[in-house]
């Protein structure tokens, strides 16, 4: 089988390598964002009545600065690398979903007292819409903020390219990939920002994870050979 030659928009865990390496792509790994803490204000809230929103990693260490070491049960996550970094810092989720409008529609079921978002300082406004419909009290709290890293790629020997978020297209423009090369989206927001940005040949997965992401864009190029 003939290997592809893909650049990624991110560092991958072991095991997404592995699966990337199992359907022979030749890996490029080009972090787009580079992530930079911001100073965390302080808070006086009822925080075991509340739930905790947990979007990314990085946001990991504000919450265990927030929670002091107290035992918060109410915490939802994405997953699963997320999950799999909070297990790993001895804290179980209780809610995990793939992104943050599921895990927002989750929270939203119980009914709670309020909801906490440690997030990035440039996040959507997907989780507020939910809450706000459901009229359950919402509190983002932005806790790093992501910096576009330039790249300068030449890309004639690339088959594909995989974006993980619209803002790590801009860590491109100084040379995007030709607007015919196969791209593949995580979500339905990137889709948008790529056909925004002119390309013609995006894919995206039927989920939201880089794992089902690698398999199917990896079919999909196939197929198209």
């Amino acid at each position: 089988m003939k290997k592809l030659r893909i650049l990624i928009t991110k560092e991958l865990e072991d095991h997404q390598k592995k699966i990337a390496a199992k359907v022979f792509w030749d890996l490029e790994e080009a972090s787009a964002l580079k992530a930079r803490a911001l100073s965390l204000p302080a808070y006086e809230a009822p925080w075991k009545h509340l739930w905790w929103m947990i979007t990314s990693a990085k946001a990991i260490p504000a919450f265990q600065h927030y929670n002091n070491g107290e035992n918060i049960e109410k915490l939802a996550c994405t997953a699963p690398a997320v999950r799999a970094k909070l297990i790993e810092a001895g804290i179980t989720p209780k809610i995990a979903g793939f992104n943050a409008a599921d895990i927002s529609r989750k929270i939203s079921h119980r009914k709670p007292f309020g909801v906490i978002h440690l997030c990035a300082k440039h996040s959507r406004e997907e989780s507020a819409n939910i809450f706000r419909d459901a009229n359950i009290p919402y509190i983002k709290i932005p806790v790093y903020e992501t910096i576009p890293e330039n790249h300068c790629i030449t890309w004639q020997h690339f088959d594909g390219w995989v974006v993980l978020s619209p803002r790590s297209i801009e860590a491109f423009g100084c040379s995007l990939p030709p607007k015919d090369m196969p791209v593949a989206a995580i979500g339905n927001t990137t889709m948008n920002a790529l056909k925004d940005a002119g390309f013609t040949r995006i894919f995206v997965a039927s989920k939201p994870e880089i794992e089902t992401l690698i398999t199917e864009f990896n079919d999909y190029l196939r197929n198209k050979e």
